[in-house]
């Protein structure tokens, strides 16, 4: 019997599916971005499945040109460094997660560059309302202290996490620690700006104007008020960034590409240099944000010069933390014991340490490929690009781990959903800022 659903109505269902999934998508990655491995896996498999239904083309959605070419050099080299890592099968579990994830980006880059615009359109819509009820939730928590969160701990205690995060009186959640929202605001930082340019391309003046007001002013009023130091610097540096490449994009270039590349060849002698002169030790700098982290680097950076060419080994900074702190204590004025810590909290000297010169020329050449093809991008699309770039450098810079498993997903979703918005923000000849 043949189906009484018509063409027209079948796309309106797709659209609707499409819509929703990607209001749950944006929700989930900032509110939830632990869950990203599975938001960037069920991206990953529906390109994989949206390639095979239409004409394959190898070398465009699996080696991608010279990006594609640099992660699979990359990939080659962690499956050999992983050999001599000091937790070998950690080491080689980070490397295939490497691989999956980076062909999950890749897949589905490829699928959004062969989609129609029918398909886009409810997508970026959907997201740009998931991530707004998200940042909702988000800057309600934190105006509240956690308020909504302690509620649900209390409702169903299974819910609660180790101790070491809240405080329990009587059985009953009494404080969350206000780190518990830093991955949220990181993963806001990291698309910020694809959700300006979909506000930028779909709606008109003045709308356009008070919503994107809004988002901005609602971003910055939840990450100044919260205790994630990077997102506070990551907020202005994309800011700059916009502004330089909306106004003097070949300053913005050159500008980017220095930083980059200055960053990943001299992150060792910096951070050697601002640890003896012991800016650890200075008052002004905040001691768990600030001084801590420059006692990592510089115990970090001083270990590199051991292993300088090829590194300890995938994810071994713990196991050398762990070694270094076992007749160590904190000394007496400052923040933290002379140990490289569980990870690097800079993705530079992370690489430099673990990775070695290897890594850091892989790193390198793998940033300036992507500068460049931000270059290539319409001028007006190359401000938004520009700034989401510099605003997830500068949160790499300052946090985290590289071998995180949710952070290693993150970085490889942020760019699924910048090239899904360039795509159908493409559809416009004029883009307005």
């Amino acid at each position: 019997m043949p189906s009484s659903t018509s063409p027209v109505q079948r796309q309106d269902h797709i659209a609707w599916i499409n819509l929703i999934g990607f209001i749950i998508i944006g929700f989930v990655f900032i509110v939830f971005p632990r869950a990203t491995p599975v938001l960037l896996l069920a991206l990953g498999v529906a390109a994989v499945f949206n390639n095979i239904s239409g004409k394959i083309d190898v070398r465009r959605w699996v080696i991608f040109g010279p990006i594609g070419l640099t992660l699979l050099a990359i990939l080659g080299y962690l499956l050999i460094n992983s050999a001599w890592s000091l937790d070998i099968s950690a080491a080689y579990h980070r490397s295939i997660l490497f691989a999956i994830f980076g062909g999950a980006a890749l897949f589905s880059i490829s699928a959004v560059d062969r989609e129609k615009p029918g398909a886009i359109e409810p997508r970026v819509w959907g997201l740009l309302i998931g991530v707004l009820i998200g940042l909702v939730y988000i800057f309600m928590e934190i105006i509240t202290d956690r308020a909504i969160k302690i509620g649900l701990f209390n409702m169903v205690p299974s819910l609660r996490p180790s101790l070491k995060h809240i405080t329990v009186e009587q059985d009953l959640v009494t404080f969350i620690k206000p780190a518990d929202l830093n991955r949220s605001l990181g993963a806001l930082i990291f698309i910020l700006w694809p959700c300006l340019l979909i506000i930028s391309r779909k709606l008109r003046s003045p709308m356009k104007w008070v919503l994107a007001g809004a988002l901005l002013i609602l971003s910055a009023v939840s990450i100044y008020g919260s205790v994630h130091a990077s997102s506070k610097l990551a907020l202005p540096v994309g800011i700059a960034a916009f502004l330089m490449a909306w106004y003097a994009p070949r300053f913005a270039y050159w500008g980017i590409m220095t930083a980059w590349c200055a960053s990943v060849i001299f992150i060792v002698p910096l951070a050697l240099a601002v640890y003896s002169y012991g800016f650890h030790q200075k008052s002004w700098i905040d001691p768990s944000a600030g001084q801590a982290r420059i006692i990592i680097w510089g115990v970090t950076a001083r270990e590199t010069l051991k292993t300088p060419i090829l590194g300890v080994g995938v994810r071994s900074t713990r196991h050398v933390s762990e070694a270094l702190g076992k007749n160590q204590k904190k000394l007496e004025g400052e923040a933290y014991k002379k140990v490289t810590g569980r990870h690097g909290h800079n993705i530079f000297v992370q690489t430099w340490y673990e990775l070695g010169a290897v890594g850091a020329a892989l790193l390198l050449i793998f940033g300036i490929g992507i500068i460049n093809l931000i270059s290539r991008l319409e001028l007006a699309y190359q401000a938004y690009a520009y700034a989401t770039f510099a605003s997830i450098v500068t949160v790499a810079t300052f946090s985290w781990g590289i071998w995180q498993i949710w952070y290693m997903a993150a970085l490889a979703f942020a760019p699924i959903i910048l090239a899904m918005v360039l795509r159908y923000s493409r559809l416009k000849t004029e883009p307005d800022i």
